[in-house]
């Protein structure tokens, strides 16, 4: 019997327990839907005062779009401006276009290389021509040259010519002079009449057989007769 009692008992204790938990719960939901209720009226009227301020300004905006004077005066403005305003011509172009000056650097003069007598005689292509650039070089006769080596060499097919390269005849002890190249030769030989004929007034064919060949007494009319031929 006294089992069944404290049975009761205990019963009764959980139980006012749980109803005292369940109560505080309940207590705690209704406060929390009382604030979020709150919450939800305090955003709507945000909300609404939100777009309350956004409809008047808008408004307002527009008021004053429509009433700004300007937009007319602007619009006219402009359409004055492309009336005025045309395409330039090509005549206008061409008047308002300055000419453009291209500079083109000078070659520096220590980049110019000068060509030796030597070179400047292997430039040229036949004999003629390349005893015509050796006689401006050294300031002889042309003619007179010329004529002495057609005859000295049977118009260059002679020994001395075509296998010791000497154009004009000239002679070491009765021995034709070798030289390397052809050029070489019209160099030595026509620096030689320059410097020892024509230079001293041998500027003649009688005058250049006297020292030239003095033992042949026709030498002179040779040469006047190779001349006649031109060059």
């Amino acid at each position: 019997m006294k089992l069944v009692k404290k049975i009761i008992i205990y019963i009764i204790v959980i139980g006012l327990m749980f109803g005292f938990v369940l109560g505080m719960l309940s207590i705690n939901l209704k406060k929390v839907y009382a604030l979020e209720k709150e919450e939800k009226i305090t955003l709507e009227d945000d909300t609404i005062k939100d777009s309350d301020s956004f409809s008047i300004s808008k408004v307002y905006d527009t008021k004053i779009e429509r009433e700004c004077p300007t937009d007319k005066l602007v619009e006219n403005v402009s359409r004055e401006t492309e009336q005025v305003e045309q395409e330039p011509t090509q005549e206008d172009i061409a008047e308002n276009t300055e000419p453009i000056e291209i500079w083109i650097p000078e070659e520096p003069e220590d980049n110019i290389v000068e060509l030796t007598p030597l070179e400047q005689i292997a430039a040229g292509g036949s004999m003629e021509e390349k005893i015509k650039i050796a006689c401006n070089i050294y300031g002889a006769d042309y003619d007179i040259t010329l004529a002495i080596g057609r005859y000295e060499t049977g118009w260059w097919k002679s020994y001395a010519c075509t296998v010791k390269n000497n154009p004009g005849g000239m002679s070491r002890n009765e021995v034709p002079i070798y030289y390397d190249t052809i050029d070489e030769g019209i160099d030595a030989w026509v620096q030689n009449l320059a410097n020892n004929y024509f230079a001293m007034g041998l500027d003649t064919p009688e005058k250049i057989a006297e020292k030239y060949c003095p033992n042949n007494s026709e030498y002179a009319s040779y040469l006047r007769k190779m001349m006649s031929y031109g060059g």
